[in-house]
């Protein structure tokens, strides 16, 4: 089945944001950018995940590899081959989490980058876009971007079950928030039948909590997201080139991080964020850039 609107370098986001296209942004009003680093190994990051004490894993779609990055230096500590293009990323109990979309599958490996074995069945996950997975109940949660809807798999590799089916319509990125039971879901909607982008709020059965509209919190081109744990959903625009900062409870937008553009603290593609606890730092995936954005919430320079 085609693919509308996706470019060749990524299959979770339209073409329009391909477009070179100037951006007029309003100050911070939660953060201030920090800096951007990159050493040249990052080809085309994707998605980002913590590894682990200070390592951050970044999924490196043309790279074919997990890249295991120093969080504070942002320097690739080590390379993770794999079998084909990753996606979506995660880690949980030693395990290396990935979405394959070569062979469409959810794949585990271990420490050593030794493939291990697999989620549900080879080829079950047609476009694995984002993983992210609830240790406290041995759950991993899927985009599956193909069959729109959030796979669910136990740890060990058992297939649960799936939601959002006849509600998603391009389900691009999701986080959790494991304390309440909620599933945010990223949804970039369909510009062509003028299907706007929308975050959806499920618990983990797949009822609908809340419907977050872009018109409310300024997005357009959802991709990846997190929490920070104190009321905040961290969203990247891949359209606008921009994260933005909402209201988890309501999705009214409260800031922005970054703006467009080629240099430090701008971007252009960003695809993915995740907040730090320790260090209160936001880092994002600035795909066409191919590097780590860093962000600092008090309004410093790490």
């Amino acid at each position: 089945m085609a693919q509308r609107g996706f470019p060749p370098t990524y299959p979770g986001f339209p073409r329009l944001v391909l477009l070179a296209v100037t951006l007029v942004v309003t100050t911070l009003l939660v953060s201030a950018p920090a800096w951007a680093a990159a050493d040249g190994s990052l080809r085309s990051p994707v998605r980002l995940a913590y590894g682990g004490g200070s390592n951050l894993l970044v999924s490196d779609h043309l790279g074919q590899c997990i890249a295991v990055m120093h969080s504070e230096t942002l320097r690739v500590k080590g390379l993770i081959p794999i079998g084909g293009r990753p996606l979506g990323v995660a880690w949980t109990g030693g395990k290396f989490v990935v979405g394959n979309e070569t062979t469409q599958s959810v794949e585990v490996y271990g420490r050593s980058g030794k493939l291990l074995y697999i989620l549900g069945n080879a080829g079950g996950v047609k476009q694995p876009l984002d993983i992210e997975v609830d240790s406290e109940n041995n759950q991993v949660f899927v985009v599956d971007g193909f069959e729109k809807n959030v796979k669910i798999f136990e740890i060990g590799g058992n297939f649960l079950g799936a939601i959002g089916d006849g509600l998603l319509v391009n389900p691009t990125g999701l986080t959790l928030d494991e304390g309440q039971g909620r599933i945010y879901v990223s949804d970039y909607g369909d510009f062509y039948a003028s299907y706007p982008a929308r975050v959806w709020v499920l618990d983990y059965n797949g009822n609908l909590l809340l419907e977050m509209p872009g018109s409310s919190g300024g997005f357009s081109r959802p991709q990846g997201a997190d929490l920070d744990g104190s009321g905040r959903l961290y969203l990247a625009d891949a359209f606008l080139g921009q994260v933005l900062v909402l209201d988890a409870m309501s999705g009214q937008k409260l800031g922005e991080l970054g703006e467009f553009g080629p240099g430090p603290g701008q971007l252009q593609l960003p695809l993915d964020v995740v907040y730090s606890v320790e260090t209160s730092s936001i880092f994002v995936t600035n795909n066409r850039q191919g590097r780590i954005e860093v962000f600092q919430t008090g309004g410093e320079a790490p």
